[in-house]
């Protein structure tokens, strides 16, 4: 579910997965 490009279904964490952030989709992959 979790991509380093973006997480759709993670837009609950924050607009970071609209951002499409490497370093923050990393971050928040690894976090529940």
């Amino acid at each position: 579910l979790f991509t380093v490009h973006g997480l759709w279904p993670s837009n609950s964490n924050g607009p970071d997965p609209v951002n499409c952030k490497p370093k923050t989709k990393v971050t928040q992959a690894q976090q529940p």
